[in-house]
């Protein structure tokens, strides 16, 4: 059993290295890392030091590290995350606090060697990022555990510690993030790290206020703030409390090394209540609750906003298709970086997936293979490996600025628990090597070409560039000069010092390139061992002209260079690009600005392209000058609340034709309102509900393409509830089977109920009800036919009563939206008549519109178009429709009138 035991794990193995990699391209630059918890010795140290300077324990230690970076090298890694203080402690030499408790026997015990160095040291050995990981203000998981130790706040700052008793009983203490000296000290302890250790970032994760935090913890500096003059609400004065330290810390960091990242991991959602999502005007999130905001007072999307960061990496911990939907959350998480040009590298968690599942096998030996080892089929919570592999491709998927990413909580999982998962990523997902992204925010120039690069034997050796790490790639000795491009397929590794060590294979068949790499994540050209660098002309800029004013989408446009294998197109907004916007590299001498998501518009900026080949200095054409303007809907201003519920709509190109569309969901999948026009537009009467949320584009054609204009979102005020009044049938009047109940128009209901009853009383259980009538139309969608009464139909000759009543959205005493019903209408009796009451449904016998399913379509040019149900409310209008157009789309059943300029009015009925 022993021998088919490791016949079949070395069957995995060839299986994995045989597994094809899919069929989605490795992005150029990807952020890949895994979080190295060291609190409680999670994923390391697995033993601890009793005596300083035990050398055999502190070599366990050490290559108990070894191992774990090893692992995600081999597995195409390209940083770490290592966790280096927890509790208030230390896994590096601190001046503030102590040696860490998960690190020697006895918290503050020096150990005789300093982790954080060690730990750098070994990355950059391996061209891994270094990402120090700290917790801000936890300080006790267990409220007097540091009693009589080293490092106790309570004994040298004891109004800095906070303790909070959860729902469990337990109590546990953190630093009071209302203090300015305890950010200061966050802040000191930042500077330290980031000052002496030549870290590449810096994360926090999601600890801030311990849930259950009320005033009793931190009353007094509230009354102290709000004595001052403060005039925020205790919620928001604790969530500013938590932004004005990350914003301190961004701010520390930059002033000491503003090459080092500054990430946040909070946890994976946020925003989900629409009143903080207009704040930013954003769309809310569409999935999950965003229990953070007021439980632990953490405001993610502030520190995006405020661009106090450089990238966040909320913990998405469940799975694709859960009911907390990975990919709702991740797609939106995504808008939200892309819209403050700061970068996404979605945190996932390899331990504690919400929701289990098994992935069919691929073949009968990988059945074979899942049946003797179940952890290369599963991950940890019996969450398979493929899963995480299809949430890696939706990151890049969803990616708006070519930098996606993730970071794997915990390594363990990696390294030790299941150790075929890493592999399993090595060959579906993280095929080839590759590169952090670079941050364009921080003007950093482009590196000067490596000099001085030699091949003697195995070893490539070059001269040292300030500030500099460096890449080092490997081509097919038969690929053309023109491919030898900075791709993943081709990248051999990071160096941090200057040479690099060949492997055996690759020491015949290749040619071989070196890049200096900045701190920034920047790339020069290739430098070619051996050869002299070339001068590679300069682009020449056709498109846009000098100074022009261009409408998005548009092209950027450039000659050709002779030599250039590739060129990359800058945008800035400064002349210096020591602002730069955004960067993409092609392969051809246009790019579309669709590339580019974040160019401001009607704002001057700048352009030029970089012409790049390996063995050739880069080209750098001369600066351009442009604007944008883009077609977009000017007014309602986005994210507003209109002054009414019929909204005048504008458009900063006015002379278009448009289609604008009102929905009720940001997809569009629930269109209130559609309008054809040109110029501004007034929306017709009884079109919107009050005190609603709604979601406008315009969709418009631009020569050959047709376009939408990005969309925006606006809410509508508060109206006063009316009792709604039955327009049809009339008191006593007959009433058709092909007819419906119509209401009196009345402004502002998100709800519409008739009734109908052989008893004036409208006895419970004796009555039809429907509470779908058209809020635009007023009209009941079932026929006279169609009703039912205790499942009978109406009764031909026989005497009914209806009545109608509404329902309004309105504020309650907290402040909250809730339903008020009115009181029903005055009864109103009529007849039912079984025949049809003679309006035919004209669908083509007309030379000027027609009846389309649910829709109304010109067949003809027209002007000045109306479309109105039979009760006189306005529905639709087209200044302007050209044949084949569509008026109106999605009509309820019923009686329209249709008028244009010109023509007789047309009675149309939509069944």
């Amino acid at each position: 059993m022993k021998k088919i035991y490791t016949m079949v794990s070395l069957l995995a193995l060839l299986l994995l290295a045989a597994t094809p990699a899919s069929a989605q391209s490795v992005p150029d630059r990807e952020m890949r890392s895994a979080w190295v918890a060291t609190v409680w010795r999670l994923d390391w140290p697995q033993t601890v030091i009793s005596s300083t300077g035990n050398t055999s324990q502190i070599e366990k230690q050490k290559q108990q590290m070894i191992t774990l970076l090893d692992s995600l090298e081999i597995n195409n890694f390209n940083a770490v995350n290592f966790q280096v203080r927890s509790r208030c402690d230390a896994m590096y030499r601190s001046s503030f606090e102590p040696w860490s408790s998960d690190l020697v026997d006895t918290r503050g015990k020096d150990p005789g060697w300093d982790p954080l160095e060690f730990v750098v040291q070994e990355c950059h050995k391996r061209g891994l990022e270094c990402h120090a990981w700290l917790n801000p203000y936890r300080f006790e998981s267990v409220k007097g555990q540091w009693t009589g130790l080293p490092g106790d706040y309570r004994d040298t700052n004891p109004d800095w510690v906070m303790d909070v008793t959860n729902s469990s009983g337990t109590t546990a203490s953190i630093l009071n993030p209302g203090l300015p000296e305890v950010t200061q000290r966050i802040c000191d302890i930042i500077d330290e790290i980031v000052t002496n250790y030549d870290i590449d970032g810096v994360l926090f994760d999601d600890y801030f206020y311990l849930s259950g935090t009320n005033t009793s913890h931190d009353g007094n500096l509230y009354d102290a703030y709000k004595n001052a003059g403060g005039n925020l609400s205790i919620g928001d004065w604790r969530r500013d409390n938590v932004n004005r330290m990350i914003a301190s810390v961004y701010s520390t960091i930059k002033e000491a090394k503003p090459w080092v990242r500054f990430g946040v991991s909070p946890a994976g959602i946020a925003c989900t209540d629409a009143n903080v999502a207009r704040k930013y005007g954003i769309p809310r999130c569409p999935t999950g609750s965003d229990w953070q905001y007021n439980d632990i007072y953490s405001d993610p999307i502030a520190w995006v906003s405020q661009q106090s960061l450089d990238y966040i990496s909320p913990q998405i911990y469940w799975t694709i298709g859960n009911s907390t939907h990975y990919d709702l959350a991740t797609e939106w998480w995504s808008m939200v970086a892309n819209k403050w040009n700061r970068h996404l590298y979605v945190s996932h968690s390899i331990s504690s997936l919400t929701a289990q599942s098994k992935s069919p096998a691929e073949s009968t030996v990988e059945a074979q293979t899942m049946a003797a080892r179940p952890d290369y089929a599963s991950g940890p919570g019996a969450t398979t490996f493929q899963e995480y592999v299809d949430q890696i491709y939706l990151n890049r998927e969803f990616n708006l600025d070519n930098a996606p990413g993730s970071i794997f909580y915990s390594c363990k999982y990696i390294y030790r628990t299941a150790p075929l998962f890493g592999h399993y990523l090595l060959n579906k997902a993280f095929t080839t090597r590759c590169l952090l992204p670079a941050m364009p925010w921080m003007g950093a120039p482009t590196p000067s070409p490596v000099e001085n690069l030699t091949l003697a034997g195995s070893r490539l050796s070059w001269t040292p560039k300030e500030g500099m790490r460096y890449t080092v790639y490997a081509f097919p000795a038969n690929l053309p000069d023109n491919e030898k491009l900075r791709k993943p397929e081709y990248l051999l590794g990071v160096s941090y010092s200057t040479e690099y060590t060949l492997d055996s294979k690759y020491l015949s068949g290749y040619t071989f390139g070196v890049c200096a790499y900045d701190r920034y994540g920047n790339e020069s050209s290739i430098a070619i061992p051996g050869a002299a660098l070339g001068k590679i002309d300069a682009p020449v800029l056709m498109t846009p002209t000098a100074e022009a004013v261009v409408e998005a989408p548009f092209s950027f446009a450039w000659q050709p260079v002779a030599n250039a294998a590739e060129y990359i197109v800058e945008v800035s907004e400064t002349a210096d690009f020591n602002r730069t916007i955004d960067q993409r590299s092609t392969s051809e001498t246009s790019l579309s600005s669709t590339a580019m998501t974040l160019l401001p518009l009607e704002k001057t900026l700048y352009w030029r392209v970089r012409a790049c080949a390996a063995g050739y200095s880069e080209g750098v054409s001369s600066t351009g000058a442009f604007k944008v303007v883009q077609m977009r809907i000017a007014a309602p201003t986005h994210s507003t609340t209109t002054t009414s519920l019929t909204p005048v709509f504008e458009y900063t190109i006015d002379n278009r034709e448009v289609t604008l569309q009102i929905a009720a969901d940001s997809e569009f999948t629930d269109i209130v309102y559609t309008s054809v026009h040109t110029g501004s537009h007034k929306v017709a009467d009884y079109a919107l509900s009050g005190l609603a949320h709604y979601y406008a584009r315009a969709l418009y054609k631009r020569g050959d393409d047709e376009l939408v204009t990005p969309a925006i979102e606006f809410y509508t005020p508060v109206v006063q509830p009316v009792v709604p009044a039955i327009a049809f049938p009339v008191a006593g009047g007959d009433f058709h089977a092909d007819q419906h109940i119509t209401l009196e128009g009345i402004a502002g209901p998100s709800i519409l109920r008739v009734e109908v009853s052989a008893d004036k009383s409208f006895p419970a259980r004796q009555i039809y009800q429907n509470a779908k009538v058209g809020l635009s139309d007023m009209t009941d969608p079932k026929s006279g036919a169609e009703i039912r009464i205790s499942g009978k139909s109406l009764v031909d000759g026989s005497t009914y009563w209806c009545r109608a009543r509404a329902t309004f959205r309105a504020y309650d005493e907290h402040g909250d939206i809730s339903a008020v019903n009115t009181e029903y209408s005055a009864p109103v009796p009529f007849i039912y008549r079984a025949s049809t009451s003679g309006v035919e449904n004209i669908t083509v016998e007309n030379t000027w519109i027609k009846a389309d399913g649910n829709s109304i379509v010109a067949t003809a040019d027209i002007t000045d178009a109306e479309v109105s149900a039979i009760s006189g409310i306005v529905v639709a209008r087209a200044a302007q429709a050209a044949a084949g157009t569509v008026l109106v789309r999605g009509l309820e059943p019923g009686v329209y009138i249709v008028a244009a300029n010109g023509h007789e009015p047309i009675k149309l009925t939509i069944r």
